[in-house]
């Protein structure tokens, strides 16, 4: 099944980015609750929310992209090859990031400002953006090529 996952490369994109997603969304969610030692301001806790949730994500899905990779990897260090193309897949992110930045952070301050609770509305919001904006990058990178083995 490991051999699968590895070898298709639709499944270990979107799989990565769906694991890192979901931790990083999970790992985020007591420090959002934690702010209400400190803000009831809906902006600054979406705001903290959305950068402690972006960093967690960048660092678990390059993680367990150059671990799928690691034929690409000279010792410790990852080859120019699956360099780029863990760069051009988080620019593919990069660029959806606004409809996920949308949909998480704006749909989280909406909530907020109507009186949903904070890590719910967090979990909630951050939830759905993983769902669209997976959907959206499946059908552009098989349009693009994206998924095509490297």
């Amino acid at each position: 099944m490991f051999k699968k996952y590895k070898e298709n490369r639709i499944v270990n994109i979107n799989l990565n980015i769906i694991i890192a997603s979901i931790f990083a969304t999970l790992l985020s969610a007591y420090p959002v609750y934690l702010t209400n030692m400190f803000t009831n301001s809906e902006i600054v806790i979406a705001g903290i929310a959305f950068f402690i949730d972006a960093t967690i994500d960048f660092f678990i899905f390059a993680i367990l992209h150059l671990r799928v990779h690691k034929h690409h990897m000279l010792k410790f260090r990852p080859s120019k090859k699956i360099v780029r193309d863990l760069l051009k897949i988080q620019i593919h992110r990069g660029v959806l990031s606004s409809l996920y930045f949308i949909i998480a952070f704006g749909g989280h301050f909406f909530l907020l400002t109507r009186g949903f609770e904070r890590t719910a509305s967090f979990l909630l919001t951050y939830i759905l953006a993983i769902i669209v904006t997976r959907n959206l990058h499946t059908i552009y990178g098989k349009k693009t090529g994206l998924f095509e083995k490297i």
